[in-house]
C-alpha cells in the first residue's frame, strides 16, 4: 500500500556518438545523385531490399548536391549502404569517431537493363499444374547477389492455380532456382538471366507416394474379472524410421465398453501395449 521511489542518474552519451557525412555520385557521369537513400547499420548486419534490420543507427536522403549527413551514430565500426532505383547498391565499412565525423562517399554504378524469369510447375507424368508451390531464386555468385539492382540475395514466388510463377527485375547473371511443395520431391534448375529478356524455367515435380494406411481396434478387459476397462491407454509402436514422419506411433484411450481404435496407421508391424 506504499509507493516506492526509484531515482535515476543518467550519464550524458554525447561523447560516445558521432556523425557520418558524404557525397553520392554517378560513377559514369560523375554527377551528384539526388534522392539516394543512405543507411547506417551495425557492422554485422546486412541490408536487403524490402527488408532492413530492426536496429538502424540512422538514415538520410541525398540532396540535389548529392550530399547527406547522418547524426547521432554510436561510435565504433558501422556499415553504410547506399540505394537508388536504377543503380547497383553499394556499401562500405567506416569507424565513427566519438564526438566527431567520418566521411563515406559513394559512386554508384548504373544498373544494366533487367531481365525476368517465368515458368510453370507441373506434376511429372500427368503434367497437372501444381498450385501454391514455392519457387525460390538465388544468385549464384555473391558479387551479383550483393550488388544487384536492389541489393537482393534471394526471392520467393508462389505458383498460381495454373502452376505458373514469375520473377521480374532480375539483374543479368546466373541463378539457381528451386521449386518445392509438400508431397512432392523438390527440384532444382540453373537459369541464366539476360538483360531485357524473359528466361524460361519449368519444373516437373515427382509426387511422393503415400504408404497404404489401415487401422487397429480391440477391447481391453480386466484379466481377473473379464470386465471391460474404461480409460485404459493403448499404445501402438511402429518402425522407428516410420516414427520420424509422425505416422508410426499412435495412442488411444478405451471407452466405457473397453473399446479402442487407432486409425491412419501405415501398413506394417506394430507392438501394441495397454496399461492403466
Amino acid at each position: 500500500s506504499r509507493t516506492t521511489t526509484v531515482n535515476f542518474a543518467l550519464t550524458s552519451q554525447t561523447l560516445h556518438i558521432g556523425s557520418i557525412v558524404g557525397k553520392v555520385s554517378d560513377a559514369v557521369a560523375k554527377a551528384a545523385l539526388e534522392g539516394v537513400r543512405v543507411i547506417a547499420l551495425p557492422s554485422d548486419d546486412v541490408a536487403i531490399s524490402g527488408f532492413l534490420p530492426a536496429v538502424q543507427f540512422g538514415s538520410a536522403l541525398t540532396g540535389p548536391d548529392g550530399l547527406y549527413r547522418i547524426d547521432h551514430v554510436p561510435a565504433g565500426p558501422v556499415r553504410v549502404y547506399a540505394f537508388k532505383d536504377g543503380y547497383r547498391a553499394a556499401r562500405q565499412g567506416v569507424r565513427v569517431p566519438a564526438g566527431g565525423e567520418v566521411r563515406a562517399n559513394f559512386e554508384l554504378q548504373p544498373a544494366p537493363p533487367l531481365g525476368a524469369l517465368a515458368g510453370t510447375v507441373l506434376t511429372s507424368g500427368t503434367l497437372e499444374p501444381i498450385a501454391n508451390a514455392l519457387v525460390e531464386i538465388e544468385a549464384v555468385d555473391n558479387e551479383t547477389s550483393e550488388t544487384s539492382h536492389h541489393g537482393e540475395h534471394s526471392r520467393v514466388a508462389v505458383t498460381d492455380a495454373n502452376g505458373q510463377y514469375g520473377f521480374r527485375d532480375l539483374p543479368a547473371g546466373d541463378y539457381k532456382v528451386k521449386a518445392a511443395k509438400h508431397g512432392f520431391k523438390p527440384a532444382r534448375i540453373a537459369a541464366t538471366i539476360v538483360s531485357g529478356a524473359v528466361t524460361r524455367g519449368d519444373f516437373l515435380l515427382v509426387q511422393i507416394p503415400r504408404p497404404p494406411f489401415g487401422g487397429l481396434a480391440g477391447v481391453v478387459i480386466d484379466a481377473e474379472t473379464s470386465q471391460p476397462l474404461a480409460g485404459a491407454i493403448v499404445h501402438a509402436q511402429g518402425d522407428p524410421q516410420t516414427e520420424l514422419t509422425d505416422y508410426g506411433r499412435r495412442t488411444a484411450r478405451t471407452n466405457d465398453q473397453g473399446e479402442y481404435e487407432l486409425k491412419n496407421l501405415p501398413a506394417g508391424d506394430y507392438v501394441v501395449s495397454a496399461f492403466k
